[in-house]
């Protein structure tokens, strides 16, 4: 990326899965090539970023922007590490999405091995963590990250955006393994059993930021499974 005639550039760049040095390199790599080419054409630059920067609470709470950022696996340190550097240009702006959704999610995440297993009436793997499955998170459709990226550049473009970090999930609360027996059940499978002895961890996130002043609404509601039609 070294042209100068850009304006606005989208950082969605990096890997999410695989070994620690393979994630951090890319994404290190993905946002300091992003930076450059930002600055080159004096541009804003919106970089994708992650829920999981805040990391995981032992309590309900919703983290709004100004929540303190406490990455706990490797991808969200990274994550967190990559944002703060986009956070340094001055017109660099934050996008942290929670957990993405759609009907075409990856093979690589624990809800796409699930589903291949189903989809090849494989029996349940017997790695998937307790706490993973416990996890309560409010999902988005990839549509409505999409659109929220969409809104977020229109307005950067206009200099109408007061903030330079914005949080992008749905609605509603629901467990990991939830979102699991909605996989399953496309396949007439039952849910994967939940240990109710494990405590419940938190990974929701406030959107009332850029639903007040961008006027964003997410249309798909993933606790209904409209994320697999």
């Amino acid at each position: 990326m070294h042209a100068t005639d850009y304006d606005l550039i989208i950082n969605a760049a990096g890997q999410i899965w695989g070994d620690p040095a393979t994630i951090r390199r890319r994404l290190e790599t993905a946002t300091a090539d992003a930076i450059d080419a930002a600055t080159a054409a004096d541009c804003p630059l919106i970089h994708i970023g992650s829920s999981l920067e805040y990391g995981p609470r032992n309590s309900p709470q919703w983290s709004d922007e100004t929540a303190e950022l406490r990455p706990t696996s490797p991808y969200a340190l990274c994550k967190a590490a990559t944002s703060e550097q986009v956070l340094e240009y001055p017109r660099g702006v934050v996008i942290r999405s929670g957990l993405v959704l759609s009907r075409d999610i990856s093979s690589q995440s624990l809800l796409g091995k699930i589903r291949d297993q189903a989809a090849a009436a494989a029996a349940p793997t017997d790695t998937v963590p307790a706490e993973a499955l416990s996890m309560v998170r409010n999902p988005v459709h990839v549509d409505d990250l999409a659109s929220a990226v969409a809104t977020i550049a229109r307005f950067a473009l206009q200099q109408r955006l007061t903030h330079n970090v914005y949080n992008c999930a749905g609605p509603s609360a629901t467990t990991v393994g939830t979102l699991a027996a909605h996989v399953r059940k496309q396949y007439s499978l039952p849910p994967l059993e939940v240990d109710p002895s494990v405590p419940a961890l938190y990974d929701l996130i406030s959107t009332d930021r850029l639903r007040q002043e961008t006027g964003w609404q997410p249309r798909y509601s993933i606790e209904s499974g409209d994320w697999l039609d």
